[in-house]
């Protein structure tokens, strides 16, 4: 378990939220249970947190979100039992995580309310907004889209998210999100899938300011575990964990 050197500019007027970035056989299912556990172990170790203190969730490419308080018990040694792609909680002391492998994480933060949020993001959920559901969830629980700000973790970044062989997947995001998520370079066609998610936020109302892109492609950058890259054969993940300290 690795934890990587990345600081969000956007949260840096904010010194109470935490943010957390880490490499490591950290997701159940593709690497060894007792290593997931070893190395989940260590994480909380490093940062100092109970097990009940980060919370997951089964990831599935859908609009399901979940709000965490101290009511909802959960074990971050265990697998986890809630399938949805979405987490948020206004509980200083709880945090939150997602896990990706070219799968765009997001993490969000509202310092009037002190609402922050996790979010995984593949191209099928893209593909039908799920981001902007979700988004919408938690606005019905604390309006104000421009008191939110966004951060776009590493993932698969239009510079080597090839989907030429894929002609479907290129009418079905053209047609939804316009030919700016398209690049043709080479005889090849490539998607901005993280372009594609920074409209759902435009669209609802966010500003350009509010939205922070790390620009890491997972793809070519080998610190980092990439499905596109390892197939079959990745056992790590991108963990990406945000919360409000106590």
């Amino acid at each position: 378990m690795q934890l990587l050197a990345i600081r969000p500019k956007v949260f840096a007027p904010h010194p109470e939220v935490a943010t957390v970035f880490a490499v490591g056989k950290l997701k159940f299912g593709i690497a060894p249970r007792a290593e997931v556990i070893a190395e989940r172990r260590e994480l909380l170790q490093t940062l100092q947190l109970d097990t009940r203190e980060l919370r997951g969730l089964e990831q599935n490419q859908t609009d399901k979100a979940f709000y965490f308080d101290e009511a909802n018990k959960s074990d971050f040694l265990s697998e986890p039992q809630l399938v949805g792609d979405a987490l948020y909680t206004d509980c200083p002391g709880i945090f939150l995580s997602v896990t990706s492998g070219d799968c765009l994480p997001i993490l969000f933060y509202n310092p009037v309310a002190g609402i922050a949020g996790a979010f995984h993001a593949g191209w099928p959920g893209t593909a039908k907004r799920t981001l902007a559901k979700v988004l919408q969830r938690v606005l019905q629980r604390c309006p104000g889209v421009g008191n939110y700000k966004f951060y776009f973790g590493p993932a698969a970044q239009a510079c080597c998210y090839e989907i030429t062989r894929r002609p479907e997947r290129e009418e079905i995001f053209e047609k939804e999100f316009g030919a700016g998520v398209i690049a043709r370079r080479a005889g090849k066609v490539y998607l901005d899938f993280v372009k594609a998610n920074k409209i759902q936020l435009l669209d609802l109302g966010a500003g350009e300011g509010q939205v922070e892109n790390s620009g890491i492609c997972t793809i070519h950058n080998l610190e980092y575990p990439s499905y596109r890259r390892q197939r079959q054969n990745r056992t790590e993940s991108l963990l990406s964990l945000i919360g409000v300290k106590r």
